[in-house]
């Protein structure tokens, strides 16, 4: 949980994932954050079976599936 937006999630949070992932025979996992992620955490991923969406990318999404005013 990210106390601040000024908070980067780390590798253990990305491993926690990963392993979650690989017991419950998952196809993927996102993790999602309204911050960033630190570089470890992004250089461990495993592209094919985790996806980590950072905060400037969650807004992007939310914004090309809004509805007009």
């Amino acid at each position: 949980v990210l106390r601040t937006l000024d908070d980067f999630v780390g590798p253990e949070q990305v491993m926690s994932l990963k392993d979650v992932v690989k017991e419950e025979g998952a196809i993927k996992g996102f993790l999602v954050t309204n911050g960033l992620f630190a570089a470890p955490a992004a250089q461990m991923l495993d592209a094919q079976k985790l996806e980590l969406i950072n905060g400037p990318t969650l807004l992007q999404m939310l914004a090309a599936h809004a509805k007009p005013a």
